[in-house]
């Protein structure tokens, strides 16, 4: 059963997977992707959560401020708040379960700012396909809007019609925003002081070089970028964390 709800002063929406075994201590805190990747993985995210709560780990998901179902303007947020928003899901998610032993899942940038969260009842991290650093989720951004410019350009010229030079951006975010996101970096040797964690990435060049400590390659390859197009469930790589999650 799923309950949807909100919580942190009614400003998070988060849906509650309440794991089949109640007296379970265990729980998952999924820090989703934002904006294209949030809306791609949805799906995916969701069918994790169902399969972990069935085999006996409670599940909390949320969407972050001003993002998805959640309170607020995208202009309005912060890092700062974002990170808090971390904190209220897991002190949420804790207080709704009983659990002491969590989980944070972070994906694409949600695992930037999931690294970032330092608390005494996350046991385990596991990142899906980190990026790098704030710095290059925006330059990815860019390329978006470009993408989306040059389609419009296309069907510009397809129907005879004049070009319009357009921002064509998906994601109006403030000057401070973006300069707080420029900021960041993925830093798992941090995290793995005090607790452990753990990448699964789709990037077999990634794991080839060990960029990360304790890295698994599920035998997937997924361009995140490419078309932008697309819903993504991509089974082995929710099954490589479901491991991770149940060990």
């Amino acid at each position: 059963m799923i309950e949807p709800f909100f919580f942190k002063q009614n400003l998070l929406f988060g849906c509650y997977h309440p794991a089949a075994d109640l007296d379970s201590r265990r729980l998952l805190i999924i820090c989703p992707p934002f904006f294209d990747d949030y809306r791609r993985s949805y799906r995916a995210l969701s069918d994790l959560a169902n399969a972990c709560a069935e085999q006996g780990v409670h599940v909390l998901r949320f969407d972050f401020f001003g993002t998805g179902e959640s309170q607020g303007l995208l202009d309005k947020a912060t890092v700062s708040v974002w990170k808090e928003d971390i904190v209220a899901a897991i002190e949420e998610g804790v207080a709704l379960s009983g659990a002491d032993k969590v989980t944070l899942l972070g994906v694409r940038f949600g695992a930037v700012l999931a690294a970032q969260i330092i608390h005494t009842n996350v046991k385990q991290y596991i990142f899906w396909d980190p990026l790098a650093s704030g710095a290059s989720y925006l330059r990815w951004l860019d390329e978006v809007n470009d993408i989306l410019r040059h389609q419009h350009w296309q069907l510009s010229r397809d129907v005879n019609i004049p070009f319009e030079d357009i921002a064509y951006e998906n994601f109006r975010m403030s000057a401070v925003l973006k300069n707080e996101i420029a900021a960041l970096a993925f830093d798992q040797s941090a995290i793995d002081k005090v607790a452990e964690s753990c990448v699964i990435t789709t990037d077999p060049l990634i794991y080839d070089a060990k960029v990360y400590a304790n890295c698994e390659f599920p035998g997937l390859r997924y361009d995140w970028p490419a078309y932008h197009d697309g819903i993504i469930s991509p089974k082995p790589v929710l099954e490589a964390i479901g491991r991770r999650v149940l060990q």
